[in-house]
């Protein structure tokens, strides 16, 4: 491989990266079809969270899965369109929107408690034929660039 490959590969991070990410959850997608779920990969994050804990505000769904509220408001509304989910006011707080699962919802992640082992196996599949971990990688790279960005890594910083 030539220099100018190499600087084009590394370059090409992010590119790469979101060709990776693609792959993935077109292929989680394909599973969870599979495997008899209507649940798209997008969205098996919330239902889990609303799965385990019950009725959750908007608030606490972006803040526990680290989305934008915007993009949990995306996938929420996926989730409530494909009648998985509902949004009400909290009888608590008339100001404050709880949302929760269906009972489709609900019987989707009883199917998801049955597949994140197999997909967990999966993951370990891939990881010992890469021959490294890739959730570790992605924590250490992720905790290295909050630490120092990567402006801060250019060879003339």
């Amino acid at each position: 491989m030539s220099t100018l490959d190499i600087a084009h590969h590394q370059a090409a991070l992010a590119l790469r990266v979101r060709q990776f990410h693609a792959r993935l959850q077109d292929q989680l997608d394909e599973a969870l079809e599979q495997c008899g779920m209507t649940l798209r990969a997008k969205t098996t994050g919330i239902v889990q969270l609303l799965y385990q804990e019950g009725p959750c505000t908007v608030g606490h769904i972006a803040e526990t899965l680290r989305y934008s509220r915007q993009l949990a408001m995306q996938r929420l509304n996926w989730l409530i369109e494909n009648q998985l989910a509902v949004s009400q006011r909290d009888p608590g707080d008339r100001r404050r929107r709880l949302v929760s699962l269906t009972d489709a919802g609900r019987r989707e992640g009883e199917m998801l408690q049955a597949f994140i082992p197999r997909l967990s196996a999966s993951f370990a599949d891939l990881f010992a034929e890469t021959g490294f971990d890739l959730n570790e990688a992605i924590d250490t790279a992720d905790r290295a660039l909050a630490t120092t960005p990567l402006i801060g890594r250019f060879p003339d910083a």
